[in-house]
């Protein structure tokens, strides 16, 4: 039986059908006994067979069954309900409750959803262009957000609720921006009613149908690829009507790679070319180096059920998610929630744009590493940490799983654990260079431990060369680890050690005793230093007899040579630098004007700028000029990466 017409509704168009049995009335009246009516003379009309929507997509038949059917009331931002096998009886409809969205930024979760009905979930979100530090020394300048993190909050809704989401483009920002939600059955994803300018706003009403683990992106017309790249992407918990399996910790870890290039020394913006040829410079867990190391790792106590919700935004690669120290034994793979879960995977694929779920329990109480198993992109910032520590557990299991029984570390070396931190990537494809900081007549002084100073090379600046350090009694050195590897200072002469001291650790001891102290890393022992102790505020000159235990331009030992200038200006020229080569003493400072008519890139071929973690290039347009005090001694090539024929030679005395 067929009903039509006679709709209380100002004009036919108010009313349009979803495929799904739901009847969307987008003008209502703003009485709400008028409404109430309305839904009765509607679920009667609909009880027993079919309705044909006048002005509703197409003007298409859509059987409503006899289990429920709902009106969505936008102005009145209440959803009522009805159930058809009651619906003629029925006084009044069910209303379902109105709540605000329940979302959290990474790594955190948003608790359980404990309750057994749908919800209308509000969601208000904005849109920011801003920008961030990405790694240390390297500020990213086209660092595009929802609510200001890279990835966007991850939301927890039920399967079942509608979800409206309020998305707004900050005023401040200058593109047009938009959400493409992988959990919504329709055209785009809701990206094309999204669509905001800035200081604008837009609403959606969408239904959670399917349980999952959904990302969500910016799709805005101008280049979808760059908004994702740029950051602009997050994920959506649909949790199943039953639930999941409780745990005792659940956290939110999604891979993404930056594609860069340098605008200025230590700012970067996103390069389209490198992106449309998949080189990423950047592979982070949570949006930036270290998101999940050190100080910012997560935690967990042995024999804790851990559950990890990852998801692959890309834009371009494929993650061989693993965990270092564990299996799962549970994988819902492709963030399928619905399927029962695989057990037994050791590593699992997670597509750009998809997610996995995976569970596991350690017993064993240590540091348990998140990769890419395509394992280069550990060393482009895909690493992060779970430390398992402290009492609980089975510790009979534990023992059983993992026994040591004769162990014969390199030096203390913690293999896989990375405690601590690890190493920023080099940046922008350039190799990594870096040497050490000698400090003189210091009340207290700082050595960096570089990247990838366990390599032992033959390049003595690839690798810790710290020399000689002089510093006066009562000094306090600290040395700093910017490696990627844990290591362990030891002295020869006295009983002193640093004990092991992961990366992003330090480490700090006051020298009260005038005297002279070698000493050497433990697990790398071709890594080694000597301070000096000074009875006086003057430094203690080494003996001539005393060789640098590794031959540096830090070993000055000569008191009477002449001190070479404080200052000097290097000219850029079409066809060479002049002069060829400037002489600056320690802690001078050296002025590059580009005097050419082209845009040069000074780059050094073996050091970055005080040992932070930058691309050594400086950028100069004709005209300008670029002022640096230099610390470091040592003697130092330089060229212009774009014309290589203009270099030259810089020493620091």
């Amino acid at each position: 039986m067929s009903h039509r017409g006679e709709w209380p509704l100002p004009a036919p168009s108010a009313l349009n059908c979803d495929p799904a049995g739901v009847i969307f009335v987008t003008a209502p009246s703003a009485n709400h006994s008028d409404n109430v009516t309305m839904l009765k003379k509607v679920v009667m009309r609909c009880n027993e067979g079919t309705v044909r929507c006048p002005g509703g997509r197409g003007d298409m038949r859509y059987w409503i069954s006899m289990v429920a059917v709902f009106i969505i009331i936008f102005s009145t931002n209440v959803v009522y309900g009805t159930s058809g096998a009651s619906a003629a009886s029925s006084a009044a409809p069910v209303v379902l409750q109105t709540e605000e969205g329940a979302w959290t930024h990474a790594p955190d979760v948003p608790p359980a959803i404990k309750r057994t009905d749908p919800r209308l979930v509000v969601v208000h979100w904005e849109a920011k262009e801003t920008k961030l530090e990405i790694t240390p020394g390297m500020v990213y300048e086209t660092y595009w957000t929802i609510e200001g993190t890279a990835p966007g909050p991850l939301l927890r809704v039920r399967e079942g609720d509608t979800v409206e989401i309020h998305l707004k483009n900050s005023a401040s920002n200058s593109h047009p921006h938009n959400i493409d939600f992988h959990f919504v059955a329709g055209p785009g994803g809701g990206a094309g009613p999204l669509t905001v300018s800035p200081g604008q706003e837009a609403v959606l009403r969408v239904k959670a149908t399917m349980p999952g683990f959904y990302m969500y992106h910016c799709a805005a017309a101008e280049s979808i690829p760059t908004h994702i790249a740029n950051g602009m992407y997050g994920f959506v918990l649909v949790d199943p009507a039953k639930g999941l399996p409780e745990v005792d910790h659940e956290w939110y870890v999604v891979q993404s790679e930056f594609y860069a290039e340098q605008k200025t020394a230590g700012h970067l913006t996103f390069s389209f070319q490198k992106g449309l040829s998949e080189r990423p410079d950047y592979v982070f867990w949570n949006g930036r180096f270290g998101a999940l190391m050190g100080e910012n790792a997560l935690h967990a106590k042995p024999g804790e059920r851990i559950r990890l919700y990852i998801g692959n935004a890309g834009p371009n690669l494929v993650s061989s998610f693993h965990v270092i120290g564990t299996m799962f034994d549970s994988v819902y793979r492709e963030g399928d929630l619905i399927s029962p879960p695989a057990h037994g995977i050791q590593t699992t694929l997670v597509p750009a744009g998809g997610s996995t779920v995976v569970e596991f329990t350690p017993q064993v109480p240590g540091a348990y590493l998140l990769v890419d198993h395509s394992i280069f992109r550990i060393m482009k910032g895909a690493v992060g940490q779970i430390m398992v520590e402290g009492s609980g557990g089975d510790a009979a299991k534990a023992k059983e799983f993992y026994d040591p029984i004769l162990t014969q570390q390199a030096a203390g070396h913690d293999g896989h654990d990375m405690k601590g931190g690890a190493p920023p990537p080099p940046p922008l494809e350039e190799a990594e260079h870096t040497s050490n900081v000698s400090l003189r007549g210091a009340n207290s002084g700082t050595v960096l431990i570089p990247y990838n100073a366990s390599i032992q090379s033959t390049d003595k600046n690839h690798y810790y060369n710290p020399g000689i350090i002089t510093v006066p009694k009562g000094a306090t050195v600290t040395w700093v680890n910017k490696d990627m590897m844990g290591h362990e200072m030891v002295f020869d002469t006295i009983d002193l050690g640093s004990g092991p001291f992961y990366p992003g650790g330090k480490w700090s001891h006051k020298f009260t005793t005038v005297g002279k102290y070698p000493y050497h890393c433990k697990p790398h022992p071709w890594m080694k230093g000597i301070v000096i102790v000074s009875d006086s505020a003057a430094p203690l000159v080494a003996d001539a007899s005393e060789p640098d235990p590794q031959p540096s331009a830090s070993d000055e030992s000569a008191e009477s040579a002449p001190k070479a200038p404080a200052s000097a200006t290097l000219r850029l020229l079409p066809n060479s630098s002049t002069p060829k080569l400037i002489t600056v003493r320690q802690g001078g400072t050296v002025t590059l004007v580009n005097s050419d008519t082209m845009k040069h890139e000074v780059m050094f071929d073996s050091w970055s700028w005080d040992f932070r973690y930058v691309d050594p290039g400086v950028i100069l347009q004709p005209g300008e000029k670029w002022t640096h005090t230099f610390t470091t001694t040592g003697t130092f090539a330089y060229h212009c990466r774009r014309h290589p024929w203009v270099k030259g030679t810089l020493a620091i005395k």
